[in-house]
């Protein structure tokens, strides 16, 4: 290379972890997990939670513990948090944490919609009841979990800088 002439490949220091995105993974999916077992639908002298079985269709169906989906999501969003914040220099594991939280989060509107089926069902024959904590709870527990993967993927590396001397 002359003299006075600069590289023009600069290497890039890796990406920086990111160890807030990654405990709002780990929170959030501990929430979900939780939020589980708490009530997500409370009858006339009864409660439902997520592992319990919820009324279909009217009646004509069931939906059995809808809360296992929750676990095991939920479990599995807390390992790519920890992943995450022990090795948060992989472009690959922020991008499969984001598509991860992204599903657990349409997967946490079955709390909703199984408690409005057991509301509909019971409307039948009892005074309908009210959804409990646990849908709203995973929701957001979702949505912490998915703005937690979107920091860890959105955590810019420094820009490479320049020799500033000729050599």
């Amino acid at each position: 290379m002359p003299p006075g002439a600069y590289p023009t490949i600069t290497e890039r220091p890796p990406r920086p972890k990111s160890p807030t995105g990654s405990l709002l993974l780990i929170g959030g999916a501990a929430l979900y997990i939780g939020a589980a077992y708490m009530p997500w639908y409370k009858g006339d002298g009864y409660t439902l939670t997520g592992m319990d079985t919820f009324a279909k269709d009217l009646g004509t169906d069931t939906f059995e513990s809808p809360g296992k989906a929750w676990v095991v999501l939920g479990v599995i969003v807390a390992g790519l948090g920890i992943a995450a914040f022990f090795a948060g220099r992989q472009l690959a594991l922020a991008i499969v944490t984001l598509v991860m939280t992204a599903l657990a989060l349409f997967v946490s509107l079955i709390g909703v919609a199984a408690a409005k089926d057991q509301k509909d069902y019971d409307e039948l024959f009892a005074t309908p009841g009210s959804t409990g904590i646990g849908p709203v709870l995973g929701i957001v527990a979702m949505l912490a979990a998915l703005a937690g993967s979107i920091v860890v993927l959105a955590k810019r590396r420094r820009p490479a800088v320049q020799p500033t001397g000729p050599w």
